[in-house]
């Protein structure tokens, strides 16, 4: 009796063992997260984004300080723009990214946005009659005589360059100044001056429903070119309207 109660100790005993969780200590069992304090967050101006040596990178601006953020872990890494202003955390031992807490703002979005404000701004201006202009030293290239659409106010619309003019025949130079003349009893409406480099100037006088004269003006030349509209108003002016205006690097391979 004595040693079945011995043997019962023991069996209950190996049971109560079996039945305690042992946490398990191997290595899948380790943390991710960092100690708070190997975080540094930051708030600062991504400079740039690459990949280098198969690894994932930003060059983050903060304060002056150059920081090279190691995102190799960060999935959306490609959504990341140069010119964002981020707040981010990351590891001060490793310079790996623990996460992007918010963009703030992008620095070059900004200034696309004020360049379109400044070119609303730009984009129309009112060109009043001045007393009339003798171009000395001018040449007159082109000239159309309105008379008979004497509504609007203009008698004639000319083209003046210094090119040297020859015969008919003008011998322009690398660079030549154009200036587009619209011509009425109010006096001179100057609605081009320009030097043009390598290039020349396309003129149109037209109507639109019979009711609104149009001088259209197209200027091209080996680095730019820009489309412009000049509209008679009723109250003796022209609306000049910059249609387009290129940008960048241009550099002209043909005209026709």
């Amino acid at each position: 009796m004595k040693k079945r109660l011995i043997l019962l100790t023991l069996l209950c005993a190996l049971v109560l063992t079996a039945c305690v969780k042992i946490p398990n200590q191997g290595p899948e069992n380790k943390t991710n997260d960092l100690d708070s304090e190997d975080q540094v967050t930051v708030i600062g101006l991504v400079k740039d984004r690459y990949v280098e040596n198969d690894k994932k990178y930003l060059d983050l601006d903060v304060n002056g300080q150059l920081l090279k953020i190691d995102c190799s872990a960060y999935d959306d890494f490609g959504l990341i723009e140069s010119g964002s202003k981020i707040d981010l955390t990351y590891d001060k031992n490793t310079f790996e990214l623990v996460g992007i807490n918010e963009i703030l703002a992008n620095e070059n979005q900004d200034l696309n946005e004020n360049q379109e404000i400044e070119e609303e701004k730009l984009a129309e201006k009112k060109i009043y009659a001045e007393d009339k202009v003798a171009y000395e030293n001018f040449n007159e290239a082109f000239s159309l005589n309105l008379d008979f659409v004497d509504k609007f106010g203009i008698d004639s619309v000319k083209v003046y360059t210094d090119a040297e003019k020859v015969g008919d025949e003008f011998l322009y130079d690398d660079g030549n100044t154009f200036i587009l003349v619209a011509e009425s009893s109010q006096g001179s409406y100057e609605l081009f001056n320009k030097r043009i480099q390598l290039g020349d100037i396309k003129v149109n006088v037209y109507t639109e429903d019979d009711n609104k004269l149009v001088i259209s003006l197209l200027e091209d030349q080996t680095a730019g070119i820009s489309f412009k509209t000049f509209e008679k108003s009723q109250d003796d002016y022209f609306l000049e309207i910059d249609h387009y205006q290129g940008q960048g690097n241009i550099n002209m391979i043909g005209s026709f």
